[in-house]
């Protein structure tokens, strides 16, 4: 399984109200790992920190991914 951060973007990531009251996390980036993940036999879990924790928390191993992340030169070592 993969765990990763997300901050708030509409609408990439976000969270909407379901019909039962409970906050539930949406968004395009959202919805495209969990089908990338899904096809691939894995699932996705995600946690809300702010975009700078959300690359240490990456480089460290305490997650696997950053939504929303592009190639840059500085991430490669661990990105």
């Amino acid at each position: 399984d993969l765990k990763g951060g997300w901050a708030g973007w509409v609408p990439y990531q976000y969270e909407e109200s379901s019909p039962h009251g409970v906050e539930v996390l949406t968004g395009l980036d959202v919805e495209v790992f969990r089908a990338a993940a899904k096809s691939s036999g894995l699932r996705a879990s995600f946690v809300e920190v702010p975009w700078k924790q959300n690359l240490e928390m990456v480089r460290s191993g305490e997650l696997d991914f950053a939504m929303a992340a592009t190639r840059e030169a500085s991430r490669e070592a661990y990105g």
